[in-house]
């Protein structure tokens, strides 16, 4: 450990005793720094090529516009003037040469404006002392002329000054490259020494955490497998199959727990606190159930659904007595009032009774569309029609609707309406009216008044909801003439 220890120390105090001799602080903070300076001066450098360049064309421009004899007068006279503008130049070119030098140094600067002044002084005085020559009209081509001389010359200096600093500063970026990689070099040496100290100490405190120790440890026994212990899979299958028992009844529990559709004649009862006259079951061919009311029907379902229907007929003649006129409705639409009307007719009329059947659903007149009857119940109340008359005791007579948007009073007054009501009972035994469902509580309530019996059609398998809660509480509150439920489309095994 002390070795690796030692090696770690020699190539840190190599790595250090290099950056000072190469005086190198952080070469990456150094090399951004002369790449910048390198890039500012490259940036200059063009822009002293782009102005020589500008400048040389302008004057070449000048030069065309004069012709030789213009310039020889124009260059005798001003020897003298010249002499002292070039003079001014030289000094001018030195200076800027020192101040480019320098790395524009703000003190050279002053110097280079005074002789730039000097120098727009002088050719001042070469325009003031010709301002009466033939020529004079192009003295300010000559003044523009003297002026992109020297700021040609001026450009054309500074591109070898400006050239000088960058040969330095690639000088110097190229002699940090063998440091940076000398500088890896050590910085490598020293990442595996340090991973090589760092495991030699491990290995050491190990060693010294053994050695002071006091308790040795030693194999008394090698340890050997058990007896290998009985199969519990028949005990862990019947576990997991009662836990599945008991976790379907507990859910069979909470779905019938929150279920409240009415699927029994009993639940309907207890919802509604009324009577259930009967229930029956869905009627998978109504097309056959009035051929099967002459001869025995061979189709179970149907035999089953007359069956339920006598035991219905049966409960609503009791309750008819000496009555006559019998409305049935339902809480909603859909739920089988039209067949169970229709089916109803024909069971009464089994029995000798001279049954009417009135459709008192105006917005779905089904019975009216079914029975293909001519006699309008809109004519019979308005007087139009002429009394319906049964001829037969087991005759079945239809009232159709026109199937127009109105209610039952809008046809006639309520008075007259009852009277109508009782001419039909004094000649027919059972009067069955189709109502419109209770959703359109005016609508069924204008027949009830007239009628001496009410039964309500409920569909298995439906929920009292609290939209449907008012019509049952109505419904209820009739009292004697409400006879009670018949439950529509059950399944019964």
């Amino acid at each position: 450990m002390n070795e690796k220890m030692s090696n770690l120390s020699r190539r840190m105090n190599e790595l250090k005793n290099f950056k000072i001799q190469n005086r190198v602080l952080n070469l990456n903070e150094q090399a951004r720094n002369l790449y910048g300076e390198i890039t500012d001066f490259e940036t200059k450098k063009e822009v002293a090529v782009k102005d020589v360049v500008a400048y040389t064309a302008a004057l070449k421009n000048i030069d065309n516009k004069f012709n030789p004899a213009d310039r020889q007068y124009l260059e005798n006279a001003m020897t003298a003037i010249n002499q002292k503008v070039i003079d001014v130049k030289q000094q001018l070119r030195a200076a800027n040469d020192i101040y480019y030098s320098s790395n524009f140094d703000p003190k050279f600067k002053q110097r280079v404006d005074s002789l730039q002044n000097q120098l727009n002084i002088q050719i001042s005085a070469a325009t003031d002392s010709y301002i009466y020559n033939p020529l004079v009209a192009k003295g300010d081509l000559i003044t523009q002329k003297l002026s992109l001389e020297i700021q040609r010359e001026i450009a054309q200096n500074s591109i070898k000054s400006l050239q000088d600093q960058l040969d330095k500063l690639n000088s110097r970026l190229d002699s940090m490259v063998p440091n940076e990689a000398r500088v890896q070099e050590y910085e490598t040496s020293i990442d595996v020494a340090s991973k090589e100290y760092i495991e030699a100490l491990q290995r050491y405190n190990e060693a010294k955490m053994l050695s002071q120790y006091t308790l040795q440890l030693r194999i008394l026994e090698k340890a050997l497998p058990g007896t290998a212990a009985p199969s519990k899979k028949i005990i862990l299958v019947a576990l997991s199959g009662i836990v599945s028992f008991v976790l379907c009844v507990f859910v069979f529990f909470i779905i019938y727990y929150l279920d409240k559709s009415i699927q029994d004649p009993l639940s309907l009862a207890n919802a509604t606190d009324s009577p259930v006259l009967g229930r029956l079951n869905v009627l998978t061919d109504p097309a056959s159930l009035n051929q099967s009311w002459q001869n025995q029907s061979d189709n179970k379902n149907v035999q089953q659904y007359k069956d339920l229907l006598r035991a219905v007929r049966f409960e609503l003649d009791n309750e008819l007595k000496d009555k006559h006129i019998l409305a049935i409705t339902s809480l909603t639409q859909g739920e089988g009032k039209t067949l169970i009307t229709l089916s109803l007719s024909q069971a009464f009329s089994m029995i000798g009774k001279k049954v009417l059947v009135i459709d008192g659903n105006f917005l779905n007149p089904s019975i009216s569309q079914s029975s293909g009857s001519t006699l309008f119940l809109e004519d019979y109340l308005t007087g139009q029609t002429a009394l319906p008359v049964a001829t037969d005791p087991h005759s079945i007579q239809f009232l159709s609707n026109k199937g127009l948007d109105y209610s039952l009073l809008e046809i006639a007054s309520e008075t007259t309406v009852q009277q109508k009501m009782q001419e039909l009972s004094r000649n027919f035994d059972v009067i069955l009216i189709e109502t419109p469902s209770l959703e359109s509580l005016n609508k069924a309530k204008e027949w009830i008044a007239v009628s001496d019996k009410v039964v309500a059609v409920y569909k298995s398998g439906e929920t009292i909801t609290a939209k449907k809660a008012p019509a049952v509480t109505y419904l209820t509150s009739l009292k004697n003439s409400f006879t009670g439920w018949i439950l529509n489309k059950t399944t019964i095994a």
